[in-house]
């Protein structure tokens, strides 16, 4: 319940996916991706604006800082 607390402080129109299991759901797999945009009703890339877009991934990749640790994989990239 408390996501849905920060979502109603914030106010923003946000749809939150979680995979739950192994399945098509779960990266790198493209069911998430498919169930978006037929939820959204978005019937072609073309209708997108990806360079205003924003992806949130938890593996991009990254090295190891003094301030952070190093990504286990690089599969968000």
């Amino acid at each position: 319940m408390k996501v849905n607390a920060v979502l109603n402080v914030l106010d923003l129109p946000i749809t939150l996916f979680a995979a739950t299991g192994k399945d098509i759901y779960r990266k790198p797999r493209p069911g998430m991706w498919t169930e978006m945009l037929s939820l959204q009703n978005v019937d072609s890339l073309k209708s997108l604006d990806l360079d205003e877009s924003i992806f949130v991934g938890d593996a991009g990749g990254r090295m190891k800082t003094t301030r952070s640790a190093k990504d286990f994989s690089c599969s968000d990239r």
